[in-house]
């Protein structure tokens, strides 16, 4: 049972953004960024995905290493949810509030309580991004996104060099365009927050290359 409060502590974080647009906030659908302490270092960070509708949720997290767990059973009444979840040979209770954009919950297992905290998963951050069809030297790297005077910025990290892009525009804080100069040509460059990662494509006189990017 030593894996019990890391993998609850993920799924009590499914339950609890269900009840985002249940309390008249945030919508629920769409993805979460989860953080946790005091787990073994696979667990520490992981991504919640929600999908169907508001009223009937379909809820997931999706760790660092690619494993999914599925969540299920979720009940609501105000600001408050209850949840369980079979693991490991155990039924595991929990239950958790909403406050805007952002999740706390606790959640009891036969090793004591575990608290989790999350946020919405936005494209505001760094993101490791890789793209294996393109030249070695831009097949990875980073892409940084920020706002500066109440405006999105961006810039891609490669090679060790920073790139700043223009034109960036950002819509819902999931999805982009932005042109970046490579080699003497503006490379227009688009994307979307799918589940736990970004994909996107690069445009240039050379074709279309796709790419995947997930977040630091």
């Amino acid at each position: 049972m030593k894996m019990v409060p890391s993998v609850i502590t993920f799924l009590v974080l499914c339950a609890l953004s269900i009840n985002v647009s249940l309390a008249g906030k945030s919508g629920i659908l769409g993805s979460w960024k989860v953080n946790a302490s005091n787990v073994p270092v696979e667990f520490a960070k992981s991504t919640m995905v929600v999908t169907g509708s508001e009223n009937a949720p379909s809820v997931r997290i999706i760790f660092k290493n690619g494993s999914v767990i599925n969540a299920s059973n979720v009940s609501f009444k105000g600001n408050d949810l209850r949840f369980s979840v079979f693991v490991e040979g155990t039924v595991v209770p929990f239950t958790g509030k909403v406050s805007g954009d952002k999740i706390t919950g606790t959640v009891s297992t036969p090793e004591g309580a575990a608290g989790i905290e999350a946020e919405r998963l936005t494209l505001t951050g760094s993101w490791t991004y890789r793209a294996p069809n393109a030249p070695w030297e831009y097949s990875n790297g980073k892409i940084v996104f920020g706002e500066s005077n109440g405006k999105p910025i961006a810039r891609i990290i490669v090679g060790g060099a920073e790139v700043p892009a223009s034109s960036v525009a950002v819509t819902n804080g999931t999805s982009f365009s932005f042109s970046v100069p490579i080699e003497f040509e503006s490379v227009g460059v688009t994307g979307s927050i799918e589940g736990d990662k970004i994909t996107g494509n690069a445009s240039s006189s050379q074709g279309v290359i796709s790419f995947s990017a997930t977040w630091d």
